[in-house]
């Protein structure tokens, strides 16, 4: 069972390849029809999968309204996903989204009873240095990072560690809630929001070309974000999270590595390497694997 977590390693980086492309393709477009194709096909395949395994709907007030929550925060964070994608390296935007589970780290004594040991401290701190490490190297880059990029990110890992907030509250307080539900009403609340968005403020639609990207990339990377949820989710039933996570997020820092080089020409320096290092060492602290 194990060896299955390849498939949501490959899922998060193939969509951060499509979007990637696609900032690439569209640089002087806007994204919003891009994220609404994206949180739609999500949606569909969350609402496809209800059909087929049949499981009631089965949310409640509560259950349902972080799921709006993780919607607006999933809007929050693909926006700014879409906008460092323009101006950043691929490896480097993953390595910050990656990090995003420090937020949640230091909100587990606050909301799930969780302490913070010395082990997990410490992974804080490195997951700071390697940062600093990354950015460092980011500014050397040919396109190189800003203090604007910085704060770009930094609110991006606290967007996407909301999410991870979010999602973790319904196992804690709801256990017997349907999982794939709470998905789709995240992703629905994401596609209602920048379909709106879309129609609203940008009521001249692209180029025939454009929308033919744009349904692609979209389709494509939604499929892949929400096989990543719904594939993490059913994982975890029989894999422990403490081991899952930390090994996913790992496997995508280092292959978004590659996959950097190799398709999009970036800069692979010993800089980064280390930085990238340090923060797979900062991911197992905070997981506590082995402690």
């Amino acid at each position: 069972m194990e060896a299955l977590i390849v498939f949501p390693v490959l899922l998060s980086v193939f969509d951060g390849f499509f979007s990637k492309a696609y900032a690439i393709k569209n640089k002087s477009d806007n994204s919003y029809g891009f994220l609404s194709v994206k949180s739609i096909a999500g949606a569909l395949l969350c609402l496809a999968l209800i059909f087929i395994i049949q499981k009631p709907f089965n949310l409640s007030a509560g259950p349902f309204a972080f799921a709006v929550a993780g919607g607006a925060a999933l809007v929050m964070t693909q926006i700014l996903v879409m906008k460092a994608f323009k101006d950043i390296d691929v490896s480097i935007v993953m390595i910050f989204l990656s990090g995003a589970a420090i937020l949640p780290s230091l909100m587990g004594p606050l909301i799930f009873d969780e302490s913070i040991n010395l082990v997990k401290a410490v992974g804080l701190v490195l997951f700071m240095v390697s940062l600093y490490l990354i950015t460092v190297c980011g500014k050397k880059s040919e396109t190189p990072i800003t203090f604007k990029h910085v704060l770009l990110l930094i609110v991006t890992v606290i967007s996407n560690g909301s999410i991870m907030i979010i999602q973790k509250i319904p196992s804690k307080f709801f256990p017997k809630i349907n999982m794939i539900s709470f998905a789709f009403i995240m992703f629905s609340t994401a596609a209602v929001v920048f379909a709106l968005v879309y129609i609203c403020l940008y009521r001249k639609f692209a180029e025939k070309n454009q929308i033919k990207s744009t349904c692609t990339f979209g389709v494509l990377s939604g499929l892949c974000v929400s096989g990543n949820n719904l594939l993490s989710i059913i994982l975890s039933v029989s894999i422990s999270a403490v081991f899952m996570f930390p090994v996913v997020s790992i496997g995508v820092i280092f292959i978004n590595l590659i996959v950097g080089k190799i398709v999009f020409h970036e800069r692979l320096s010993t800089l980064k390497i280390i930085g990238a290092v340090i923060a797979v060492i900062a991911i197992l602290c905070l997981s506590g694997i082995g402690i």
